[in-house]
């Protein structure tokens, strides 16, 4: 990942100081600054710039909540959104063998699910999911997200969950942890391991909203926009996929994210649905110890984290 960026119109890779696109001739738009509203969190390693492209990595994972850079003409309603089935009833996601063109289901049928739970949302311990991240500042790039529970976790820990970027031909990662109360799942960062964020809320349904305030950076409220929505994604079928907007009323920031039972976080996009964040383009099972291994690498406080941390 570097300054370049890439033209909204054709997609070709520009410089940050053109003002037009060299292949299509587009006015490029202007970059704002990224800015991060809470105070600076300990660096684990030192080469600093490439933390600073990590610790964006995991912020888009939370659907940009704290994300301080404004977007102007910034629509609050759902399009249509690229690649969703419209039929919603579907309740089978199914994934196409290559090569044979038999299909299997990959997640519990809905009978077996409780779509108002938060826990339903969260990703199972076992898994490497990959994924292409396309920032508004232009930056691009994929990212690889196991998931898993360190040995001997502790037991309120749910389920914790890795990003690893590679940068320069080095890789680097950063964890996160979740955990469950009585109202819904909340999540930890490794980093810092005595803070703790609102996840997804129980009792869920089209139109439940629940907050999280800050004196200083102003709110973010998160909206559930849609419930039991089917999502094609090219590689693979989600169905039941839970739409929750995220407004980030400081930053006056609007996205859109969707969250699939047993895989967590699968796709987020800004609110008009034209512009594509964060996307999963693979997923395999690697069992727990693999994972397990991940989150012994890039979680050193994971034998730290359990639910007793105040919002």
């Amino acid at each position: 990942m570097g300054d370049s960026k890439f033209c909204t119109n054709c997609g070709a890779k520009t410089q940050p100081e053109d003002v037009f696109c060299e292949s299509c001739g587009q006015k490029l738009e202007a970059r704002e600054p990224f800015r991060e509203p809470f105070p600076e969190r300990p660096k684990k390693k030192g080469n600093s710039g490439v933390i600073a492209v990590v610790a964006l990595l995991v912020i888009v994972i939370f659907g940009g909540a704290y994300w301080f850079f404004s977007q102007k003409g910034e629509n609050d309603n759902i399009a249509d959104q690229p690649n969703q089935n419209a039929d919603s009833s579907n309740q089978n996601s199914e994934a196409s063998n290559e090569g044979t063109g038999e299909t299997q289901q990959t997640e519990p049928a809905s009978s077996q699910l409780d779509l108002t739970k938060a826990r339903t949302y969260l990703s199972t311990p076992g898994y490497k999911s990959t994924f292409f991240v396309n920032y508004p500042d232009g930056m691009a790039g994929v990212v690889e997200r196991f998931s898993g529970r360190g040995p001997n976790a502790n037991e309120g820990v749910i389920v914790s969950e890795v990003e690893v970027v590679r940068e320069n031909g080095e890789d680097y990662g950063y964890g996160f942890h979740y955990v469950t109360r009585q109202d819904g799942s909340y999540y930890i960062l490794d980093s810092t391991p005595f803070e703790i964020y609102p996840h997804l809320k129980d009792d869920l349904s089209i139109g439940k909203t629940w907050s999280y305030e800050d004196e200083v950076f102003g709110d973010i409220v998160w909206t559930v926009m849609d419930m039991g929505v089917d999502l094609d994604l090219g590689f693979e079928k989600f169905s039941n996929c839970l739409v929750v907007k995220e407004d980030n009323q400081a930053a006056g920031f609007v996205t859109i994210a969707y969250y699939a039972p047993g895989s967590g976080m699968i796709y987020s996009t800004d609110a008009s649905g034209n512009n594509d964040y964060y996307k999963m383009t693979a997923k395999e099972q690697i069992g727990t110890e693999q994972a397990e291994s991940q989150i012994v690498k890039w979680c050193p406080n994971y034998l730290e984290i359990k639910d007793d941390r105040t919002q």
